[in-house]
């Protein structure tokens, strides 16, 4: 209920601006109506959340998973509206935030498949198979992140493909089946594996 939602973080945002200090739930709720308003279609008033949020996490300290997630979120949105270069930045600028975190962590790993996509979108394939096998090595480590590693695997797939790497793709395609094999509603997603994987076959 994304209306609800976007009800509740204003309400809650009223109150974060009645404190004397900032503080990093400030921050966490902005970044949260940000993505809200993403997802309702609402790109233009997401980015200024957004920008609003990292102007907090930049003053305040031990935010860096919070304002890497931001800077993520923004970057998804710039590409969402057909703004690569500046989604590339903010990917770019997430990651160095990501790298400086003790453990990996999934928003790391989804953070490079994004950027990789990105890449990938701009005709970088080899940038984007740098990030993508940077991503798998990221959720080879990380427990219950199936879906997106599969997600991952069949995306570089796809890319290896285009770069005339047959093997190389089939093997990834295969790899990208047996995962979403483990998943149900993934019907659709191992269609798409086996119709690749025969095209990459002939």
């Amino acid at each position: 209920k994304p209306k609800e939602a976007l009800e509740h973080y204003t309400q809650a945002l009223g109150l974060f601006e009645q404190l004397p200090h900032t503080t990093q739930g400030h921050a966490n709720c902005l970044t949260n109506l940000a993505n809200t308003l993403t997802r309702i279609g609402k790109p233009k008033e997401a980015i200024e959340r957004y920008t609003q949020a990292l102007g907090l996490y930049q003053q305040l300290p031990h935010t860096t998973q919070g304002h890497a997630n931001c800077l993520t979120g923004l970057a998804n949105t710039l590409r969402g509206i057909g703004e690569p270069e500046k989604a590339i930045e903010r990917y770019t600028q997430a990651l160095g935030l990501y790298q400086q975190l003790p453990h990996a962590t999934e928003d790391h790993a989804i953070c490079l498949g994004s950027l990789a996509n990105t890449l990938d979108d701009l005709g970088d394939r080899k940038g984007a198979i740098e990030r993508y096998t940077q991503a798998l090595g990221l959720f080879e480590q990380l427990p219950h992140t199936t879906e997106h590693h599969a997600r991952c695997l069949y995306n570089l797939a796809n890319t290896l493909r285009g770069t005339g790497e047959p093997k190389e793709a089939i093997e990834r395609y295969t790899q990208a089946l047996g995962l979403f094999e483990q998943l149900p509603h993934t019907t659709e997603q191992q269609a798409d594996c086996f119709t690749n994987l025969a095209t990459t076959l002939l």
